[in-house]
């Protein structure tokens, strides 16, 4: 019976024994992926900066991966496009002259990324602004302009009331050098006598209206006089230019057809000296070609006098038989008292004719003149801008100029010129049938830089500011302010 106990006492002991054995347990831990780089550096460039637009391109990032990458474009911090493939890219519709943070972000599929970024500044815009005037006329536009000595501006215009209506209403528009209004003088013409063609000022005595057969004068605060009025037995075409002299009197010029159409000489100049009243103290008519046409009239010194203009080279006594008797320049020197001193006729080497539009006096006295040689140019009627210097000592021609100003058109003229300070030289606006084109020469008549505006309408005028502005004026009623500086297409 005591073996049977302890036999199952040590059974228990036994059990026990191997029931608190400790059981060790293997646990498999899942791999971990391998690790995923951002894709590698890349650089920035600018391609090309404008005032409203800048081109960029970025060499291709590398994923470690191998994986495609997209890229993201921000701007000022802001994504502005995405998901983008190729390598450049044009971020449009920016500020002129204004600082901008521009940065790429390459991405991978799994969002990881390389970014890379440059400060870019715009530049400043050709384009700085534009005038439009609110004169109570339905329609305007401007016929002629001026520079005055105020740095302002003079604007011969007409305007209607409505649209279709007429007669055209004439006015004078005086400008400051701000561009605001000045004045306004309105005045109506009953006949073709009262037409306005042209504007001068003479410094310091006011501003002059040239009309068909009479001269208005305005004062600097746009009050209005008749001055001179051409007696119609005088049989004078056109009154053209006015000068004063040192006296107070003044030299009028015109033309006259009072031989028309009998020979030797069919067109006249006409040419009347008045009082500070516009009394006449004397008139006399003059010309040594069959046809005589006066555009301006200088005073170079104190008793001499440039009349400037056109005349024919062949002093041929048939007015029918004579094709180029409007194609030359014709400059006459005469004294306070119209005694002729010296006559020269530039003859055309262009074959074709000289259109005088703009001219100055320098300050030795030379004249440059601008306009056209037109005419059938290369087999066809076409014309070219032309630009001249010439001495009214020597007679002679300093330099003479057909400068490359079209834009891609025809019918080429110089509409006008201005003198540029302190660089020296001149501007120059020309324009042709499809555009113009602002020039600067030197004073020997070197092309020194154009840019041609082809978005532009037509102009009448072009002046240069020293704040380094161009001021254009266009016939359909606009003041354009450019900077010269200006990015320009």
């Amino acid at each position: 019976m005591k073996t049977k106990i302890l036999s199952f006492l040590f059974l228990i002991v036994l059990f026990s024994f191997y029931s608190c054995t400790k059981t060790i347990y293997t646990i498999d831990e899942p791999e971990q992926p391998a690790k995923n780089n951002a894709p590698g550096s890349f650089e920035i460039s600018v391609i090309k900066v404008t005032d409203q637009k800048v081109d960029i391109q970025w060499g291709k990032a590398i994923d470690p991966e191998g994986d495609a990458l997209t890229y993201e474009i921000a701007l000022n911090d802001s994504v502005i496009a995405y998901d983008i493939n190729s390598n450049q890219y044009t971020i449009n519709g920016l500020l002129p002259e204004k600082e901008y943070k521009i940065s790429v972000n390459a991405l991978d599929p799994a969002r990881n990324s390389s970014k890379t970024g440059k400060i870019v500044k715009t530049l400043k815009s050709f384009l700085k602004g534009v005038y439009h005037f609110n004169l109570g006329y339905e329609k305007y536009s401007f016929i002629k302009a001026i520079k005055t000595s105020d740095s302002g501006t003079l604007l011969l215009g007409n305007g209607t009331d409505f649209e279709l209506s007429k007669p055209y209403k004439y006015f004078l528009l005086k400008l400051k050098n701000d561009y605001s209004v000045d004045w306004k003088k309105e005045f109506n013409w009953e006949s073709e006598s009262d037409v306005p063609i042209n504007i001068q000022e003479i410094p310091g005595d006011g501003y002059f209206v040239i009309q068909w057969h009479k001269i208005t004068k305005i004062d600097y605060q746009g009050n209005s006089s008749n001055f001179y009025e051409v007696p119609v037995d005088y049989k004078v075409s056109f009154l053209r230019a006015i000068e004063s002299d040192q006296s107070g009197n003044y030299l009028i010029v015109g033309e006259s057809n009072r031989n028309w159409p009998v020979p030797p000489i069919c067109i006249e100049y006409f040419l009347v000296k008045v009082d500070g009243s516009g009394s006449e103290i004397w008139h006399k008519f003059g010309g040594n070609t069959i046809v005589n046409y006066p555009t301006g009239i200088f005073r170079i010194n104190n008793d001499r006098y440039v009349i400037l203009g056109c005349a024919e080279s062949t002093h041929s006594v048939s007015y029918d038989n004579n094709h180029d008797w409007r194609t030359n320049t014709w400059m006459l020197n005469v004294d306070g008292e119209g005694h002729e001193l010296s006559e020269k006729i530039f003859t055309n080497n262009y074959n074709a004719d000289n259109v005088l539009i703009n001219y100055s006096v320098e300050n030795d006295g030379s004249i440059v003149m601008a306009g056209a040689a037109a005419g059938f140019l290369a087999g066809a009627y076409n014309s070219k801008a032309r630009i001249s210097k010439i001495s009214t000592q020597s007679n002679s021609i300093i330099w003479d100029v057909i400068p490359d100003l079209e834009s891609n058109g025809v019918f080429c003229r110089i509409n006008c010129f201005d003198k540029i300070p302190n660089i020296g030289g001149y501007l120059v606006l020309a324009s042709d049938d499809r555009g113009a084109s602002l020039s600067e020469f030197s004073n020997s008549g070197d092309l020194n830089r154009i840019v041609k505006l082809m978005e532009y309408p037509s102009g009448l005028l072009v002046k240069y500011n020293p704040l380094g502005y161009y001021e254009y004026i266009t016939a359909d009623g606009f003041l354009i302010i450019f900077n010269r500086d200006g990015y320009h297409e």
